[in-house]
């Protein structure tokens, strides 16, 4: 006669077996949302492990009863409600787990697209590189009739526009040209520069892959901050980037107008997103969480506490920061200072953490 243990070791041998032919089928590009998936059963089984714990037999079966009750009478689970096991059980829980720190890893793979799907026109005007846009005339406004490509050979049709305008945009009878054909659309120049060349066209660029962080001593002695963004493009086009970008961001300039990183600046770490940071400002004010993106137009960064992506830090000026220190964070959350990284670029480091010289 079959055992309970000879029926128990059929299923694990089973079990194992199955597991071991579905795992080894999974796509590499199904491991991150499979994991993330798992992940989350881990953490609602880890909830459900803590509330058994908390609650004797006699506590499940009131539950089950008041369940059965609120349910006959059309209601709904109201939890609030449900006596504590113990007096200040809630307050405990609530310290406890914000005293749990979250860990989340750097995304350090370039992900997402190089540029925006959006291929503008570029050409030279008076010395320099214009682009160009196509913008549905519904939503132009009168400002933007002066940014119309070729105005002098384009006179009648922004004439038309203009009138078109005058007579209360009307939806249903847009603008026409001298032949009579309607005007959907114009080309209009773009108040930024050229970012991305693609295809003798502009794009915009896809989101920042990391940010190179530098630092140098300034002629008071104090260490100032330099931050370096590389994006997708530059990652992926190792043609047309054989060298990193060597432009810190300054703020409220042009990226032609930014610094060049030079002998004297000393490269410490890079920035990927959810890399955690401690950070002390010059007013002494002491902020930690997990990097969140940089604003190349002011050079600000910003972070998001461990457990809430939404509670954020925004507008960070980098450049004179008292300290700026980035940490390692294992999958238990334990955090491991990074005095200095050796920077690289397409897989091959470019710079030594010791300054030249």
């Amino acid at each position: 006669m079959t055992t309970e243990l000879e029926i128990g070791l059929y299923i694990f041998i089973l079990a194992g077996f199955l597991g071991y032919h579905v795992i080894t089928r999974v796509p590499p590009l199904l491991h991150t949302p499979l994991m993330s998936a798992t992940n989350a059963i881990s953490g609602i089984s880890l909830i459900g492990s803590l509330v058994v714990a908390a609650i004797s037999e006699s506590e499940v079966r009131k539950l089950t009863i008041s369940f059965q009750k609120w349910e006959q009478q059309g209601l709904g689970r109201p939890l609030r409600q449900v006596p504590e096991p113990w007096e200040g059980f809630r307050d405990q829980a609530r310290v406890v787990f914000e005293s749990v720190f979250v860990a989340r890893p750097e995304r350090r793979r370039a992900r997402g697209e190089g540029h925006a799907a959006t291929i503008r026109q570029v050409k030279e005007r008076d010395g320099r590189k214009v682009a160009f846009e196509r913008k549905a005339v519904s939503s132009l406004k009168v400002s933007d009739l002066d940014r119309i490509k070729d105005p002098d050979r384009n006179g009648a049709i922004i004439a038309a526009i203009r009138n078109w305008m005058d007579d209360g945009r009307k939806a249903d009878t847009l603008p026409r040209s001298a032949k009579g054909d309607i005007i959907s659309k114009v080309r209009i120049s773009s108040p930024n520069k050229p970012a991305v060349l693609v295809r003798g066209g502009s794009a915009d660029r896809g989101e920042m892959t990391r940010v190179d962080v530098f630092s140098m001593v300034n002629k008071r002695g104090k260490e100032e901050w330099y931050l370096v963004p590389i994006y997708p493009h530059q990652v992926m086009d190792k043609r047309g980037w054989p060298h990193p970008p060597m432009r810190s961001v300054a703020a409220n300039k042009d990226e032609d107008e930014w610094g060049l990183i030079g002998e004297s600046h000393r490269f410490r770490f890079s920035l990927y997103p959810r890399t955690y940071v401690q950070i002390i400002k010059p007013n002494g004010e002491q902020l930690a969480g997990y990097f969140q993106s940089l604003n190349r137009s002011t050079g600000a960064i910003n972070l998001f506490i461990h457990n809430d992506t939404k509670v954020t830090f925004r507008s960070i000026g980098a450049r004179t920061l008292k300290s700026f220190v980035k940490h390692s964070v294992d999958r238990f959350g334990h955090k491991f200072v990074v005095h200095e990284e050796v920077r690289t670029w397409h897989g091959v480091a470019c710079t030594s953490p010791t300054p030249p010289g």
